[in-house]
């Protein structure tokens, strides 16, 4: 996945390129804003976090080469995350969500 903020004064910014995308989340309990987390990168290295504070409008687009976008339009700019489709091999892998951090094969 990669993700770009593009912000209001007109400038983008690469947040991160090819990540391994690992989860989403929104954040509703705060008393002004909403958040939303995006978490990328690989296992056992830095990852990237990029926040996207109170998001608006969440759309879906097909870019025109057929891959796929995530625009968020928020207060902090419009972040662009744009996957990638595709078969993934057998993979085995350890996951911090994981019960007990044992390893655990996952087939994708």
């Amino acid at each position: 996945m990669t993700i770009e903020l593009a912000r209001f004064d007109g400038l983008k910014d690469e947040v991160i390129r090819n990540g391994l995308f690992q989860e989403m989340t929104m954040d509703t309990t705060g008393a002004c804003n909403d958040m939303i987390s995006m978490t990328l990168g690989e296992e056992g290295q830095r990852r990237v976090n990029h926040v996207i504070i109170e998001p608006v409008h969440i759309r879906i687009k097909e870019t025109v080469d057929g891959g796929k976008l995530l625009q968020i339009e928020a207060e902090s700019g419009v972040t662009l995350a744009r996957f990638r489709s595709g078969m993934f091999p057998e993979m085995d892998f350890k996951s911090e969500y994981s019960r007990g951090n044992k390893e655990s094969p996952i087939t994708l």
